[in-house]
């Protein structure tokens, strides 16, 4: 399944899962996961056979990604949404300390960023170095991202003071 998944086979992928023919929860040597590969690339029905084989969904991979986080860092937003239903937690960081709603922040995906909040993600949640969504966005200049953190309510007053 990984070696499909490597050669982004994505219906292959899907139907081993269905039909239980692969482990949906193996790895390579270097931890690469089957459903994070698929979740980047916005696989959905790949993504949907492997949790239902037993993948779960909050594993990170050998780098330390989560389905979910790579989800919203390329701004995949059924994809997304899909995942908060399955029960992946939009609190867990990824291996550079960043929440899912930093990386849709950071990446200027307001869609995926409004989906999370939707969903249950606190809009003041930190990542590793005490920063929220607000104050990553404001670092990397995205206006628009920022404008609609304000709007849902974000403070400002403590942007950057945590």
């Amino acid at each position: 399944m990984l070696r499909a998944a490597h050669q982004q086979r994505w219906d292959l992928v899907a139907t081993l899962a269905r039909e239980g023919k692969a482990d949906a929860r193996a790895s390579d040597e270097r931890g690469t996961l089957a459903l994070v590969l698929a979740a980047r690339a916005g696989q959905e029905e790949a993504v949907l056979q492997l949790l239902r084989r037993g993948a779960p969904v909050d594993a990170r991979d050998g780098q330390g990604h989560t389905a979910l986080g790579v989800a919203a860092q390329a701004g995949h937003l059924q994809l997304v949404r899909m995942l908060l239903r399955e029960g992946a937690d939009p609190t867990r960081w990824s291996a550079n300390g960043q929440a899912p709603l930093h990386l849709a922040a950071l990446a200027g995906h307001v869609a995926v960023m409004q989906a999370l909040l939707t969903l249950g993600t606190p809009l003041e949640l930190l990542n590793n170095k005490r920063e929220t969504a607000l104050d990553v966005a404001a670092q990397s200049g995205q206006l628009e991202v920022m404008d609609h953190l304000l709007a849902a309510g974000a403070d400002a007053l403590r942007a950057g003071r945590r």
